[in-house]
């Protein structure tokens, strides 16, 4: 067969193929915007026909196909439409900002309005045409004034702004926020009103307020659900007014949560933004059960540790009190952490620092932690070095507390004075059980001894050091039993290098006088009622002696 004759067909064949994913990309009715423009002039739109976009001389509504605004383009709706499986893609606008000229949204097939660039509104409404409608977004949603009234998701990539001295409602509609929500008011309006309405926060709402505002009831049943982040970002206060409040979330951050009503608080209050002020109504913690949650960085309130302020009496039966020292460096002082004209009742769970404790009576007005120690970084336990093979040396140690670590740098040496790095490895963090840890260092002295100690860093840069300890090879073999003095007058000090052994003490008549298990570490044995002369110190392994040394007792 003729090459260029092969190459052509293999052409029109991806020709083709190409030709078919794009006309199924789109089917007839369909309609995209050819510029930017208001939804009402055709010039904004075309149609594709089944096998081209066409110009058309209508504007898309619900009656039609998919709708899209494309990348770069931004329509405005100056006049009521109705639309479905609407999208606006990246990079693309939607703009409703004429009051009364609302857009509708059909129920049809999927997603009815999908926004993954901007949605801007102000001055009008997104209504829904049916209750099972649906709106996602996932871009940006811009939101001045007007009215919600189609149930609305937004990702956790959105971003929702509200802003401006003006209201938004939500109607007949539960709207859920998995991104991020902010929340800016001006001096005089722009509060969230509810009629029927439903909001759900799984993400992150940070309030911005330029003046006291909140939720606003206006007619049938409403509700707030807060699952994730409430964040005050402002000394301005926070009310709910009556619109069911539940948080199984966080409410942090600055400024009065003012809150009444039916409420269910079960998830954290928590001051401050690391740290901070926060004030609270006692509707907050009286009958329900949070987690009150306090960081404690430094020795001044509010800049260096939380502190959280009830502005009448409260009572914190089930609540449960949560303290974390973040600065293990913070002074020994008494820090006040909550304050109320009375605090009563008892706490549900009370969990500190383990060098804290609770300064608190039910009838009294302050909640304090006093530090009384320093707690240290970590807590040694054991630490051994033992054979690895013929030419390396295994260190071995363990912890048995951490508090903020961050990593071990094992450190050799060869005269006990001058350390040098020949490793690290990384540290637990924080524990409060026993870790154990394991280094080889591959590039021991095999002729003289070596010298081991552990250098723990915590996540400030401050450090400690384990004790030193010591290894030696003897000749091909490694040496198991170090004597540290010879003869001996009472004591035998010895230490033990390797793992498992079993010592055994002997007379030159071989009587045996000492027979004992040993783990390495320092190890002693008395000998005050022995007899002076010469004994034998014969070091087994499995049963297998690999060692022998005379001790003179005098």
């Amino acid at each position: 067969m003729n090459q260029n004759s092969t190459f052509l067909k293999l052409q029109c064949l991806t020709f083709f193929c190409l030709a078919s994913f794009l006309t199924m990309a789109q089917t007839a009715g369909d309609y995209r915007t050819a510029a930017s423009g208001n939804w009402n002039n055709t010039a904004t739109w075309e149609r594709y026909n089944g096998t081209i976009w066409v110009a058309n001389p209508a504007v898309p509504t619900s009656a039609d196909g998919a709708i899209a605004i494309r990348n770069g383009h931004n329509v405005t709706i100056t006049a009521p439409v109705t639309a479905d499986q609407l999208t606006v893609e990246t990079g693309g606008t939607l703009t409703l900002n004429s009051f009364g000229n609302n857009l509708t949204i059909a129920d049809g097939a999927g997603t009815d309005l999908t926004v993954d660039g901007t949605l801007a509104l102000s001055a009008t409404n997104i209504t829904a045409s049916s209750a099972t409608a649906t709106a996602v977004i996932n871009g940006t949603f811009n939101w001045g004034e007007g009215t919600i009234a189609i149930t609305t998701t937004t990702s956790a990539s959105a971003v929702l702004n509200l802003s401006g001295n003006t209201q938004k409602n939500i109607n007949n509609s539960t709207f859920t926020n998995d991104g991020t929500l902010n929340w800016a008011t001006g001096a005089s309006s722009g509060g969230i009103f509810f009629n029927n309405g439903h909001l759900i926060n799984n993400g992150t709402i940070n309030e911005q307020f330029q003046s006291n505002r909140g939720f606003f009831p206006n007619a049938g049943t409403n509700s707030f659900q807060n699952n994730g982040t409430f964040n005050k970002t402002t000394t301005f206060t926070f009310s709910n007014l009556g619109v069911p409040f539940t948080n199984t979330g966080t409410l942090k951050g600055t400024g009065l949560y003012n809150l009444d009503g039916t409420i269910s608080n079960t998830g954290t209050v928590a001051p401050g933004n690391s740290p901070g002020a926060l004030t609270v109504n006692p509707a907050v913690i009286t009958g329900q059960t949070p987690t009150l949650s306090f960081e404690i960085d430094g020795g001044t309130p509010v800049t260096e540790y939380d502190q959280l302020t009830v502005n009448n009496p409260v009572n914190v039966n089930g609540s449960n009190l949560v303290v974390t020292e973040t600065n293990s460096h913070s002074p020994l002082q008494t820090y006040t952490i909550m304050n109320a004209a009375s605090i009563s009742g008892t706490f549900a769970s009370v969990t500190i620092p383990i060098n804290y404790t609770l300064n608190y009576t039910s009838g009294g007005t302050t909640v304090s932690v006093t530090k009384n120690s320093f707690s240290l970084p970590l807590t040694w336990g054991d630490i051994n070095a033992v054979a690895e093979g013929s030419a390396a040396v295994r260190i071995n140690f363990s912890t048995l507390q951490e508090i903020e670590t961050a990593s071990f740098v094992i450190e050799h040496s060869t005269d006990g004075a001058n350390f040098t790095a020949a490793g690290d490895l990384p540290a637990a963090g924080n524990s409060g059980t026993t870790l154990k840890y394991s280094f080889v260092h591959n590039s021991p002295s095999l002729s003289t001894t070596n010298f081991y100690r552990i250098k723990q860093f915590d996540i400030n840069g401050h450090f400690t050091y384990s004790k030193t300890i010591v290894f030696r090879f003897h000749g091909n073999t490694t040496k198991a039993v170090i004597l540290k003095e010879n003869p001996v007058k009472t004591t035998l000090n010895f230490t033990v290098l390797e793992e498992d052994l079993r010592i055994r003490l002997t007379d030159l008549s071989g009587r045996q006088v000492v027979l004992k298990n040993v783990q390495p570490g320092a190890e002693t044995l008395n000998m005050s009622n022995y007899p002076g002369g010469l004994y034998i110190l014969s070091v087994y392994k499995n049963a297998e002696m690999v060692q022998q040394l005379k001790v003179i007792k005098q």
